[in-house]
């Protein structure tokens, strides 16, 4: 019984925590809870290259993954690209200068 006593308290405590971390940073907020649509085009050596509408917050490897991927014996030209980058509204990705 006191067991379930402190998962409860731990389960409140946490919600707290999160709820004041995100009051706190309002970055990660708009990031997590943003029904905001962003236009994307992406150009060069993926499957599908045009203009993606995806979801704020969405990354490159996102962005690439909806384009169907690198082409094939591409993949390695793209080592260094940090695809974990955040995507804004109008961004226009070239992989062909790379």
């Amino acid at each position: 019984m006191k067991w379930k006593i402190v998962l409860r308290l731990c389960l409140v405590a946490g919600a707290f925590g999160i709820a004041f971390y995100l009051k706190e940073h309002p970055n990660v907020r708009e990031l997590i809870y943003s029904p905001d649509r962003i236009h994307v085009k992406i150009q060069g050596f993926v499957k599908n290259p045009g203009v993606y509408k995806l979801v704020a917050g969405q990354t490159l490897k996102d962005l690439v993954e909806v384009a169907g991927g690198f082409l094939p014996g591409t993949e390695t030209r793209f080592q260094e690209l940090d695809l974990d980058q955040l995507l804004y509204d109008g961004q226009v990705i070239d992989l062909e200068k790379r």
